[in-house]
């Protein structure tokens, strides 16, 4: 291959490449999935159609890789399709967490009543506060999680979008940080020399003004 072939094919496969990060770009645009996830499930399907390679399946011509190939391909085709199937990986947090309740509530995985989770909570609480005082820093992330996750099912029994919620406190924590920001700027003090009650007390004058 010449060097003019080299620089043909380049620029090609850059072509190739501009058409799969722009669809990635609109699929992130648009909450269904992002480049992370075009490649994660790249990357999986190939260490699952090569066994020889990942796993213990033996292929000893080129033959034999096309039929572990075209094996493990059709049984993902005659495989039962999850119900998360359709949930992208790459949806923010609290979102994800939402899609997934709401996959496994079609076939009842579900509680009627709200008492439950409200009792789910609390044991999660528990559980947190425990791992806390007690286990690992990767044990207190899982409680954590748990816990968040078992909010976002209060959440969604009361209707309540978890993403939105969150944007909504994010957005009046600003709100009210940046007033403290500005009364301590026309007192003529350094934020970082006041003590956290006397920072409270410009909060909670931003609360009573209603600043959200």
């Amino acid at each position: 291959m010449t060097i003019q072939d080299d620089e043909h094919l380049a620029d090609e496969l850059g072509d190739v490449l501009l058409q799969v990060l722009l669809h990635a770009q609109i699929g992130e645009d648009e909450g269904m999935f992002s480049v992370d996830d075009v490649i994660e499930k790249l990357s999986d399907k190939l260490i699952r159609r090569h066994p020889h390679v990942f796993g213990d399946e033996k292929a000893q011509t080129a033959e034999e890789v096309v039929g572990l190939w075209d094996q493990v391909k059709k049984q993902e085709k005659d495989a039962t399709p999850s119900q998360f199937e359709t949930i992208q990986k790459g949806l923010p947090g609290l979102m994800r967490a939402n899609e997934l309740q709401k996959a496994a509530a079609k076939v009842g995985f579900d509680w009627d009543e709200v008492e439950p989770i409200w009792e789910k909570i609390q044991e999660e609480l528990t559980e947190f506060k425990e791992a806390v005082n007690n286990k690992t820093f990767h044990d207190q992330e899982d409680e954590l999680g748990d816990l968040l996750f078992a909010l976002v099912n209060l959440a969604r029994y009361y209707k309540i979008d978890p993403e939105v919620a969150i944007h909504r406190t994010n957005h009046k924590f600003v709100s009210r940080f940046q007033y403290i920001e500005e009364r301590v700027k026309d007192k003529g003090l350094e934020i970082e020399k006041l003590s956290l009650e006397e920072l409270d007390s410009f909060w909670d004058e931003a609360k009573k003004k209603g600043i959200k």
